[in-house]
């Protein structure tokens, strides 16, 4: 379980630090939210996806779990596609709805982050990346 995720959790920190450094009380104006997500943040989220995709679990209760997560990390990508979105028209109810996403995707990643530990502590596994990392 490690070897697939263990690379992507450098790449999910990076975009999440990235995304973090211009957003809440480190928001700056549209412009610097903008190019960032657009040139940097959205890239590396892309690319993370991509590669979540591509991790095959080799039990039904791994892909679960992986699937919940996949699911996740989609919904974030969405908010911050809509994000982009509300900047460009600089339309407020996108920007809202973009929020709601993202509260999705944190509600989605906290309950594999639950059932990830669950398995961890059944099948008594050890886990080297720490996924309490809070996102977006």
């Amino acid at each position: 379980m490690n070897e697939g995720l263990l690379p992507l959790a450098d790449l999910e920190e990076e975009a999440i630090d990235l995304f973090d450094s211009v957003v809440g009380y480190n928001y700056t104006d549209d412009y610097t939210l903008y190019d960032t997500l657009n040139l940097e943040v959205i890239p590396r989220y892309q690319k993370l996806l991509n590669e979540l995709e591509n991790i095959k679990p080799n039990t039904e209760e791994v892909q679960q779990v992986h699937d919940i997560y996949v699911n996740g990390a989609k919904k974030q990508y969405e908010a911050m596609m809509l994000i982009l979105d509300g900047i460009e028209f600089q339309d407020v109810s996108i920007i809202e709805e973009a929020n709601l996403r993202l509260a999705e995707g944190r509600t989605i990643i906290r309950e594999f982050q639950i059932k990830l530990d669950a398995l961890i502590e059944e099948y008594e596994l050890e886990m080297e990346v720490d996924y309490d990392v809070e996102m977006f």
